[in-house]
């Protein structure tokens, strides 16, 4: 149960200041491969009608200072442009005569104050502009010099922007995507691999888990989003604003019945908005979520099986606090560890999980919508989590702990549960420890069990509105990934390496979490064994059908976000002590009969309701 009830982040109201020093802006390769000046510090002849910039798309191209326009032509500095292109340049002070050679292009060669130049030994047409010098480098006519390199020159007249591109090289464009593992590592091999048989040259930004949402939110509004976009929640923007950000695909997805699908897919994208499909999910196994792991070498040292009621839980919980689990002679051991944000319990929601049979808050049952915080149920798993604190089984400074320090906890081996992805898991047994996910828990052994499950899904992609990228070029690179991906392909390449694997399951993502888990696959079979097994488990419990994943996009307005912070912090209060399940009880009871609450579960139909034309 993650949702959070915060005040979602408006694009308008960022500062702009704050993407230099906290972020590194990843722009469309239009212009992360350009030098995108305006002509701010040109000359002062220039009126504001004549500044102009220019973005090299596919060469690697850098200019040190912005363009000019010159009588209609843009004048760029000559010897970088050259230079960036490839060319040996010569200046001859005295004719004021710059030559350039390159290996497999004709000469070229231009005089400054003189309105003639040289292509391969012979006359270039009379230049529109005559090249000059200024601030000690020789000024050229962009069209000029690019057209007899070989390239192409656009004019975008609206932007007053410039498009200089190769025709002979690769299509090249940009993709932003979520490392759920953390893995930042550049996988150099896989995309030589697209280069060399996809006939693509994708620049791939794998930006941190931890921050991946604000940095998304700060590339939009810098206005330099890569082409290809993971919006890790499909819910996080509303309506009006996911279609300003993203193409409307719905027209080209007729061409991929593959993508198509996954557009259309409420469990991990975003359905219609109008009619139309603006994202496409990335494929996912929907329990691929933090659910409670634990130490099997602790439990095989006391000679403990694997709990299967919160009951039972709770006894090992004992055992793992005052029995010593790791033989070292002191009492330094806890039984669970998890953190807690403003608006929820965070990692140790899944006790409500447990006791409510939903993954999240709100689900929908027979056509009604149920808000599990104020049903008995909430106040059951409380009383549990209250009884862990107060005897000392609960960390006891979960409440102030972040995410960061959390995982500090779990490396230090004294932690006998917590929350968190098989992966995590994996990563976590090392040494003596020795991780492995429950296969289930229910609240008592009349209770249905509970599993794991990812709200959210796996992400969504988009194709940005500011790509000047064809989205059938994308859809294709998209497509082709999901196919390889299903049908094990990327496994037949020899040269690629853990890296690339890992950057393959963020791409495009993984219908099963322990296939091409490197984390997984590196653990002893035994252990491994254990993992299959709580995943098969798994596998026969689906939320998709009562779950809200839509109710993210009202949250993230902002909407009630005082009320609900009030009714988490209470929930904090009850398991800490300083508030009685009896208190809980008339407060959840009070909170349902107010009409602030009312008004909230009213405007929650309302958003449903639009959400489902």
């Amino acid at each position: 149960m993650k949702r959070r009830f915060l005040h979602a982040t408006k694009l308008a109201g960022l500062t702009l200041v704050a993407t230099v020093t906290a972020f590194t802006a990843v722009s469309d390769v239009s212009a992360s491969m350009s030098s995108p000046w305006t002509d701010d510090t040109a000359s002062e002849n220039n009126s504001a009608q004549s500044r102009v910039s220019v973005s090299f798309q596919n060469t690697t191209v850098s200019l040190p200072l912005p363009p000019q326009m010159i009588e209609g032509t843009i004048m760029i500095p000559g010897k970088a442009l050259l230079e960036g292109l490839g060319y040996h340049i010569t200046w001859h002070a005295a004719e004021k005569q710059l030559i350039a050679e390159h290996p497999r292009k004709p000469k070229l060669v231009f005089w400054a104050n003189r309105k003639e130049a040289e292509l391969g030994g012979k006359p270039l047409s009379p230049l529109k502009s005559v090249p000059y010098l200024e601030r000690k480098m020789i000024w050229l006519p962009l069209r000029t010099v690019a057209e007899a390199a070989g390239l192409s020159v656009t004019w975008d007249a609206f932007n007053r922007t410039a498009f200089v591109s190769d025709p002979q090289a690769l299509p090249q464009f940009s993709v932003m995507t979520r490392p759920n593992d953390g893995t930042v590592t550049p996988p150099m091999p896989l995309l030589k691999y697209m280069q060399e048989h996809m006939n693509v040259d994708v620049r791939l930004q794998l930006a941190d888990p931890e921050l991946y949402k604000q940095k998304t939110a700060v590339m939009f509004a810098a206005g330099q989003p890569a082409s290809i976009m993971l919006l890790e929640d499909p819910y996080q923007y509303n309506d009006e604003l996911l279609e300003s950000l993203a193409v409307d695909l719905t027209g080209q997805l007729e061409a991929f019945p593959r993508l198509k699908a996954l557009a259309g897919n409420n469990a991990g994208g975003r359905r219609f908005i109008d009619g139309k499909l603006y994202g496409i999910a990335r494929p996912s196994d929907h329990h691929d979520a933090p659910f409670p792991a634990i130490r099997q070498d602790w439990l095989d040292k006391l000679n403990l099986a694997q709990p299967k009621t919160m009951d039972e839980l709770y006894e090992v919980l004992k055992q793992f606090t005052f029995s010593d689990p790791d033989g070292n002679g002191k009492h330094d051991t806890i039984g669970l560890a998890g953190y807690s944000y403003d608006a929820g319990l965070g990692t140790l929601s899944w006790v409500e999980h447990a006791f409510t049979g939903s993954p999240d808050r709100f689900s929908m049952k027979d056509g009604q919508l149920i808000d599990h915080a104020v049903q008995p149920q909430q106040a059951l798993a409380l009383k549990w989590l209250a009884g862990a604190y107060r005897d000392g089984l609960l960390d006891k400074e979960f409440a102030a702990r972040s995410d960061e320090q959390t995982k500090v906890r779990l490396s230090e081996n004294l932690t006998g549960l917590a929350a968190m992805s098989v992966t995590e898991a994996a990563q976590l047994s090392t040494g003596q420890a020795v991780w492995v996910p429950l296969s289930g828990i229910q609240a008592t052994s009349a209770s249905p069990r509970i599993a794991p499950w990812k709200l959210e899904g796996n992400g969504m992609y988009i194709i940005s509105t500011m790509s000047r990228t064809d989205p059938e070029l994308l859809l294709n690179w998209l497509n082709r990934g999901y196919e390889m991906t299903e049908k094990n392909e990327w496994g037949t390449i020899a040269e690629l390496g853990a890296a690339d694997y890992s950057a393959i399951n963020h791409l495009f993502g993984q219908k099963d979490m322990l296939k091409g888990n490197q984390s997984v696959a590196a653990l002893p079979a035994s252990i491994q064994s254990a993992y299959e097994a709580a995943a098969s488990e798994w596998s026969k419990i689906s939320y998709a059908d009562t779950t809200l994943p839509q109710l993210n996009s009202f949250w993230n307005q902002g909407k009630y976000a005082d009320l609900n912070n009030e009714l988490a912090q209470f929930k904090i209060k009850v398991i800490m002590g300083a508030a009685t399940i009896e208190e809980w009880e008339r407060y959840a009871a009070s909170l349902a009969a107010s009409e602030e609450y009312k008004r909230m579960i009213a405007d929650i139909h309302t958003h449903l309701a639009a959400s489902a034309k």
